[in-house]
């Protein structure tokens, strides 16, 4: 049996690949791109840093990147949580608290002679992915925050169920639930019935 806070929620493991194809994207200038993907505190950035071409508009990577996450599932409404809750800060004991929520994202930088330049990034929810049983997904996302309008990611996406997790942080379990406890309270304050 899985691990379980409150007797609804349980941790499981996947493996996520994500195949970076391409950045399609218009620049001014040549320059060297490489993408970082991120989830909670783990980043990983891709290792090829080819050049961005001001003809084609193009980066080709074929690179694959691999991270194992644990995912959370609520045996109460039947899907899985990306994990959305980083801290919570408590302005006033027991006031309204300040969330934040972070899902995986994949970031465009473009290396520079003046440094380097976020030129966009695409975030996702994995525990999506997951709820709708995608085990490979191969699209082309448009990348959010770019002065390119058109510019896109071309990714492929696989996920391999691990297995439960069965020795999980007794505190952080806690800890997650709470938080997830936290975001319900404040959504049904924001958005009452």
């Amino acid at each position: 049996m899985a691990v379980s806070t409150e007797g609804f929620l349980k941790s499981y493991k996947f493996q996520f690949d994500i195949f970076v194809e391409k950045i399609e994207l218009t620049v001014s200038f040549n320059c060297q791109v490489s993408v970082i993907w991120k989830r909670s505190n783990n980043k990983i950035e891709t290792k090829t840093k080819p050049t961005l071409d001001v003809n084609s508009n193009q980066a080709v990577f074929n690179e694959k990147l691999t991270m194992c996450s644990n995912m959370y599932f609520n045996e109460k409404v039947k899907t899985f949580h990306e994990k959305k809750v980083k801290r919570h800060f408590f302005f006033h004991l027991f006031k309204n608290p300040l969330i934040f929520f972070f899902k995986t994202s994949f970031t465009v930088v473009l290396a520079t002679s003046k440094g380097n330049k976020v030129a966009g990034s695409y975030t996702m929810d994995l525990g999506a992915l997951i709820n709708n049983k995608v085990v490979e997904l191969t699209e082309s996302y448009k990348l959010d925050k770019c002065p390119d309008k058109n510019a896109r990611i071309f990714l492929t996406i696989k996920t391999s169920f691990l297995g439960e997790v069965k020795d999980v942080d007794a505190v952080r379990s806690y800890y997650f639930f709470f938080s997830i406890f936290m975001i319900d309270l404040v959504n049904s304050r924001m958005f009452p019935d």
